[in-house]
């Protein structure tokens, strides 16, 4: 981009039409961001019955009594003050603040004879506990504490015919739940039915309330680990650290949906326990922040580099960590959690954006499959958004624990292909590497051989040098004295003969 600009100084227009197209880019995902919430706040559908069937009584006409903070032994006396009330019952609507234990009270017909009958509980917060006719059906767990919690367990018990009544109205249900503050406690319908009907909803919002979660889970985490030892293997590239680390704190902070009883829940009540996992939701969104940040401006060095983003995400995970941990637990709360949530959503959109920008520049397949990703993300995040917002509600759907499984998907599959291509280029090298190594070790060869004929041709070089120069000073020198002899007069045959057997031994 130097060496072009210096040598084209009028670069002003390619300048402003990026500018441009990263300004629509902008807009058009604030609304379409804009859309998905008012389309999901705004237009909730009418809940349907979890349960539909022959036989099946959906009781939503009850009564309810305030049993204190304390858990009760008897069951409520005659002539209490019962209140009524139609179900669902979601205390941060009807009585925001409240913290211990309610009866509720549900009247409900008699089964026809021999059906196996079961009452089913598809949202109740955080506990409950059944008795039918006086009886008890057991509870969920511990009632006292430390309380069990089952914010999102269904709770299926049968009841045996010993129990019911025949006749329209004649037996009488009681729900007793306990709840804390900040929680979203209450009760929803209750069914009662056929056990196999009801058997089949219990099954299917377990499934998708606690199986898959455990399995979004388990994925989240193995993914998180599989990308941190990527990054063990090339730590001077963030982009697998941050989004590792995002990785294992989203699986971490999901354990509160299904974790029933912690190992170390006697020493942090439950308040305490919901107060880390939110923590953790705001380290996500930092760390998850941090990952956009170093992946698009590997990604697209058109980018702007916002190094603000930086110290925006360090000052976010400081106050929301300290907010989270010191936040009141009453209804002044709402002070802590609404600037920190406008400013982790904003950090939530502003990677989306950048998301989105990336894979308009870029425009392949798995940029573009990470920005339809965090789209879908946001989807969930404002369908889940819009359920805690609705205080009349108990019992609904989450789906944001699956928000971000087809993005950390993408992304890991596109972390793993980077890497693979990495790893496949390095063999590549090191095998043209080895080439050349091979081809200067021949030639390194070949020269040595030159040089040890070049030495030896030195050395006979000198060899016959000598040879001819002890020819010279010996043979030569008897050769010439021999001549001397044999044209002297008085030359004696008998020294001349010495003479030249000396030249003989010399030559020999």
């Amino acid at each position: 981009s130097t060496s072009s600009t210096s040598a084209r100084p009028c670069v002003a227009s390619p300048h402003w039409s990026d500018l441009f197209a990263r300004t629509r880019c902008g807009l058009w995902t604030a609304r379409a961001v804009a859309t998905l919430l008012v389309t999901v706040t705004l237009a909730q559908p009418a809940r349907a019955a979890e349960a539909q069937g022959p036989g099946v009584q959906v009781l939503v006409q009850a009564q309810l009594l305030e049993a204190g903070e304390t858990y009760p032994e008897r069951l409520p006396q005659e002539g209490a003050a019962w209140q009524a009330l139609r179900l669902p019952d979601n205390w941060a609507g009807t009585r925001p603040g409240y913290a211990g234990y309610l009866w509720y009270r549900l009247r409900f017909d008699g089964p026809p004879a021999g059906q196996d009958t079961a009452v089913y509980l598809p949202g109740f917060s955080v506990n409950a506990q059944l008795w039918v006719n006086g009886v008890g059906l057991g509870a969920v767990g511990r009632m006292r504490e430390p309380v069990s919690r089952h914010m999102f367990s269904p709770r299926l018990a049968a009841v045996p015919a010993a129990l019911l009544r025949p006749g329209p109205q004649a037996n009488e249900l009681l729900v007793l739940v306990v709840g804390y503050r900040l929680l979203r406690c209450g009760l929803g319908e209750v069914y009662l039915g056929p056990s196999d009907t009801l058997q089949q909803a219990h099954d299917w919002r377990r499934f998708w309330q606690v199986t898959g979660v455990q399995a979004s889970i388990v994925v989240s985490l193995m993914l998180g680990v599989y990308v941190l030892m990527l990054w063990w293997r090339e730590r001077s590239n963030g982009v697998f650290g941050w989004f590792g680390l995002a990785a294992i704190v989203w699986g971490l902070r999901n354990l509160n949906l299904v974790v029933t009883d912690p190992p170390w829940h006697a020493a942090l009540s439950n308040l305490g326990w919901s107060r880390w996992f939110a923590c953790g939701e705001v380290l996500f969104i930092a760390s998850f922040t941090m990952f956009t940040w170093r992946y698009t401006a590997q990604l697209d060095p058109r980018a702007p580099p916002s190094r603000l983003a930086g110290v925006a995400v360090s000052g976010y995970a400081a106050c929301g960590v300290l907010a989270m941990l010191a936040m009141p637990a009453d209804a002044s709360s709402w002070r802590f959690l609404l600037p920190l949530s406008a400013w982790g959503l904003g950090m939530t959109l502003w990677s989306q954006a950048r998301l989105s920008q990336a894979a308009w520049h870029v425009r392949r397949v798995e940029p573009v499959a990470i920005a339809a990703a965090g789209f879908l993300y946001l989807l969930l995040l404002a369908h889940d958004t819009a359920l805690i917002a609705d205080t009349r509600q108990q019992g609904l759907y989450h789906l944001r624990p699956y928000a971000v499984l087809p993005l950390f998907l993408a992304i890991g599959w596109l972390l793993t292909r980077r890497y693979l291509d990495a790893l496949d280029a390095a063999q590549r090298l090191s095998a043209s590497l080895h080439g050349e190594v091979q081809a200067q070790r021949q030639a390194l060869e070949r020269n040595f051989e030159r040089l040890r004929l070049a030495e030896r041709e030195q050395a006979q070089s000198q060899e016959r040098t000598r040879l001819m120069r002890d020819l010279h000073d010996g043979l030569g020198l008897h050769l010439l004295s021999a001549l001397q002899q044999a044209r002297s007069a008085s030359a004696d045959p008998r020294l001349l003969t010495s003479t030249l057997q000396d030249c003989l031994d010399d030559l020999r």
